[in-house]
């Protein structure tokens, strides 16, 4: 058994764009995720480390923010109700599956990531409303 399963919760980097192909219609759109990190110097090695002990107030703490950008493509319908709704900075719930495109440049293969959103949730919306597209 294989499971192909993702979850992001984030925030939309720009305007969402829409093609055709063939005969359907595809919403492309990024999504940023952040991941807040801290490190102690030098008896502690991790945040786990921070939750587990009780360090104390002196010791030095390095503090960071990775932030991650995916490229999400919803089809069909899905994607006619992302591109009318989503806005930039706009905070959605992605629910899909990774896929991955490959190609030649130059003689050199080359491989990129997307999410194949199965369902998209819009977030932050006027009036405090939530919905699911």
């Amino acid at each position: 058994m294989s499971v192909n399963k993702i979850f992001l919760l984030g925030r939309l980097g720009s305007a969402p764009s829409v093609r055709q192909a063939g005969e359907r219609k595809v919403c492309s759109f990024r999504v940023a995720t952040e991941e807040k990190w801290a490190t102690g110097t030098p008896s502690t090695p991790g945040l786990v480390d921070l939750l587990l002990r009780r360090v104390a107030t002196e010791e030095k703490w390095a503090t960071g923010t990775q932030t991650e950008w995916h490229t999400v493509e919803a089809w069909g319908a899905l994607g006619e109700r992302c591109a009318q709704y989503l806005v930039q900075g706009q905070r959605v719930h992605v629910e899909g599956k990774l896929s991955s495109d490959e190609w030649e440049r130059n003689g050199s293969k080359m491989r990129s990531w997307k999410v194949v959103a199965r369902d998209v949730r819009f977030l932050d919306r006027p009036g405090g409303q939530h919905e699911r597209g």
